[in-house]
């Protein structure tokens, strides 16, 4: 796929041997009833979110998710405001029948450009070879440029910044550069940029590498760890004083922390989208995940059956605190390379479904070495 854009390096495995990120020639095929349980599932679920991030505030509970107290005026205000977002992804199990939450990439998602770009120019060139009538759910493209339009009237400037995190595989600037290009199509003038380049300027302004101003910036990266930033309480002042339109919004501090998961249990109990979850302790469970609140790629999760751990990944997570999600049995495939286990990743645009994303872990755990796979609608 490299024709259509897609540059990432092969996935380098433990053995040594190497794995193209990009699944060429199989596809995850669904029926249009279950894309429509999907999508109103993923409503639900956004609906629910917003009820959690209520109660969060409304109760204080913004410790229990090792958030600082000092970032809370400016989730607050972000919430209270309802600044603009423009995506997400809801990390789902699925076995055929039914759905369960596994957790909200709300902040930093990536694998938007194969999502919404490459695997529909896959779909072009597969689709006249195929015996049946095809489709694939996604609207993420049109969707994304009707957002930028619409957040056109609402911003202080034309011009927005895209800053992304410099990482080898070329994946972060890769979905930084297609977003940035959606807003161009929508009339949006846009600067691209490493999220380190960023300055000060002597009045305290956040500024790019030519001296020009920030007003709205996209950053792919997370809250977390700007809040670490020496320039941290600078940043969280400008969301106050609405100087600068961050996007995602500091709100979403809330929703891609996994203490929102026994939140959400705790107020929506037995709902059947969602696994039983809880602060730190498995709660009488044999059967469960350990997830720190703040992990990424599935560093530091540990996997319990019957109550003996039986993987734990490493990393550089966990100070935070955990949480115990109960463990769901996902159906497996057989591949060329394994047993694949199947993530999907549903898609939201300013808080609307949009489109899907099928990743492919050869393990129970999805991590940095699983796989994109295209989907079919039939």
């Amino acid at each position: 796929m490299v024709e259509n854009g897609l540059i990432y390096l092969p996935t380098e495995l433990p053995d040594g041997t190497t794995r193209d990120y990009w699944n060429e020639g199989v596809a995850y095929t669904f029926e249009i009833g279950e894309i429509q349980a999907i999508e109103e599932a993923v409503s639900e679920l956004h609906e629910m979110h917003g009820a959690a991030a209520q109660h969060i505030l409304d109760h204080g509970l913004t410790g229990k998710l090792a958030i600082p107290d000092w970032c809370v005026p400016a989730i607050e205000s972000s919430w209270n405001n309802q600044l603009p977002t423009v995506y997400g992804r809801f990390d789902l199990a699925y076995d055929g029948e039914q759905l369960k939450l596994l957790e909200y990439n709300a902040d930093t998602p990536t694998a938007l450009f194969e999502s919404a770009f490459v695997q529909m120019a896959w779909l072009h060139d597969v689709v006249d070879s195929l015996p049946v009538e095809v489709d694939q759910w996604n609207m993420l493209d049109d969707a994304l440029v009707a957002t930028w339009t619409e957040l056109k009237e609402r911003l202080r400037s034309d011009v927005v910044h895209f800053a992304y995190m410099d990482e080898p595989t070329g994946e972060d600037v890769m979905n930084t550069s297609y977003l940035a290009t959606t807003a161009a199509r929508a009339g949006l003038e846009t600067v691209l940029l490493e999220f380190a380049t960023l300055d000060l300027d002597a009045d305290g302004r956040v500024i790019d590498a030519t001296g020009s101003p920030v007003t709205t910036i996209f950053k792919l990266y997370p809250w977390e760890w700007m809040t670490s930033l020496p320039a941290a309480e600078l940043i969280l002042s400008s969301v106050l004083d609405r100087s600068i339109t961050w996007i995602e919004p500091p709100y979403k501090m809330l929703w891609s922390n996994k203490g929102v998961l026994p939140i959400l249990w705790e107020l929506f109990p037995e709902h059947p989208l969602l696994l039983p979850a809880f602060f730190d302790d498995p709660n009488g469970m044999k059967d469960y995940v350990r997830k720190p609140l703040l992990s990424r790629e599935g560093s530091n999760i540990t996997i319990v059956r019957h109550g003996s751990e039986v993987l734990a990944l490493e990393g550089p997570y966990g100070q935070e605190g955990f949480v115990c999600q109960q463990y769901v049995d996902i159906p497996t495939f057989a591949t060329a390379d394994g047993r694949a286990t199947p993530c999907l990743g549903a898609w939201l645009v300013a808080g609307v479904p949009a489109g899907l994303a099928v990743r492919e872990s050869y393990g129970p755990i999805t991590d940095n070495l699983s796989r994109f796979t295209p989907h079919l609608v039939q």
